[in-house]
């Protein structure tokens, strides 16, 4: 159900439709207002989890245009021209796509196919031959769009989807796609602590990355646009693949961590942190790669509208030598925000990513672990503010046992 979120925002925007007079006297929108307007609309509607960005972006540019011409419009009009719009949206037939890209893995694959809900990973020594055949159709069009050569070893690899429109495949199967690269990553990563790139360009961190181009077909291999594709603008060129066997106890990894994300409550929330764990250390730009971390610290922490100060304690509570850990996160913090508002960068970048990552990569198996039976971020957040003292925990203990006896004693 689509409902305001934001009442003021949501007044705003109406009055600012109700003054949008042409010359004519109709109603309009100017162009380069409907954009940062859709934006804001977007944000303050819920338009729930079967709806995607893109889609509900797109929901909220159309209901702008279509009530621009209407007189008087109020709150009321407006938010039922997306709730419409929406119902629309939701009766629309939901169709399976396929989405055919690359990958920096080698043959032999231990992983042959894998599935996600109602999603299916097929990787293979090669595309079948219609998906070939299509895909080369457009080959001069893809090595014009980047400026370096694509890889040429890496493996092909397929996800099965169903959705609603072409961009809700494309984004559903390449989120399945990294969640699944990102529980690789995490268990090849977390055993690397530190890097140094003498000279030359910097390489991502990850070693399981996508081909930078990607493209959607309908099941029997057909592209749904002869001219559509999507590519990476920020592709630097290809890194050596991996050979997936050479890392001892992946399969067994793997499982275990899939399955005990199906236990979590906050299993929807803990999916994404990884998505955007994988995402953070696929940029060859270290400086994208530190932010986009330090922005999962907050999440993991649940001090995304908290202080620095209050994120960096949290993080360093799982170690036993916390105040150790505190003092580096404070100069990750100083960087971060030098980084942010004064957009200074330095060589020892690489080294603040490593060390970011390892607490970062501590902070997801704790919520994967889930030793004590959170059911949401949240929950993990306030047991992070805790007391690391003994003495300070066991006196809140006390208090919390006399309260409890003093008000509900039977």
């Amino acid at each position: 159900m689509t409902k305001s979120q934001n009442d003021k925002d949501l007044t705003w925007i109406v009055n600012l439709l109700n003054k949008s007079e042409s010359k004519s006297g109709s109603k309009s929108v100017p162009g380069l207002e409907i954009l940062p307007i859709s934006f804001l609309l977007f944000s303050i509607m819920d338009f729930g989890d079967d709806i995607p960005e893109n889609d509900g972006l797109g929901i909220a540019r159309t209901a702008i245009i279509n009530v621009a011409s209407k007189r008087n419009i109020t709150n009321k009009t407006l938010v039922g021209e997306i709730k419409k719009l929406t119902n629309d949206y939701l009766n629309l037939p939901i169709n399976r796509f396929v989405i055919s890209t690359t990958i920096s893995i080698t043959k032999p694959n231990i992983f042959k196919r894998l599935y996600f809900g109602n999603s299916q990973i097929i990787l293979e020594s090669n595309h079948p031959p219609k998906f070939e055949k299509e895909q080369k159709a457009l080959e001069g069009n893809t090595t014009k769009a980047l400026i370096v050569n694509p890889p040429e070893n890496y493996l092909p690899v397929r996800v099965h989807v169903s959705a609603r429109s072409i961009d809700h495949a494309f984004n559903k199967g390449i989120d399945t796609l990294d969640y699944f690269r990102g529980i690789w990553n995490l268990h090849i990563n977390r055993g690397n602590t530190f890097r140094f790139s003498f000279s030359g360009k910097t390489k991502p961190v990850n070693k399981i990355v996508l081909g930078p181009i990607h493209f959607i077909h309908h099941p029997n291999g057909e592209l749904v646009n002869k001219e559509l594709f999507y590519y990476d603008p920020n592709y630097k060129g290809a890194i050596n693949p991996i050979e997936m066997n050479q890392y001892q106890n992946i399969i067994k990894f793997t499982n275990g961590v899939l399955n005990k994300i199906k236990k979590v409550n906050y299993k929807a929330e803990l999916i994404n942190s990884i998505v955007r764990y994988t995402n953070a250390l696929d940029d060859s730009n270290l400086q994208n790669s530190y932010l986009k971390l330090w922005g999962l610290l907050e999440k993991l922490t649940d001090t995304i509208y908290g202080s620095n100060e209050e994120t960096a304690k949290r993080a360093a509570y799982l170690y036993p030598n916390n105040q150790v850990v505190l003092k580096i996160l404070h100069q990750l913090r100083n960087y971060r925000n030098k980084s942010v508002h004064a957009g200074e960068e330095t060589s020892a970048v690489e080294l603040y990513v490593y060390e970011l990552k390892t607490i970062v990569e501590k902070l997801l198996f704790f919520s994967i672990d889930n030793p004590f039976k959170f059911t949401t971020f949240k929950e993990i957040g306030d047991f992070l503010k805790q007391p690391h003292e003994i003495e300070h925990l066991k006196y809140r203990a006390d208090l919390a046992r006399n309260a409890l006896q003093y008000l509900y004693k039977k």
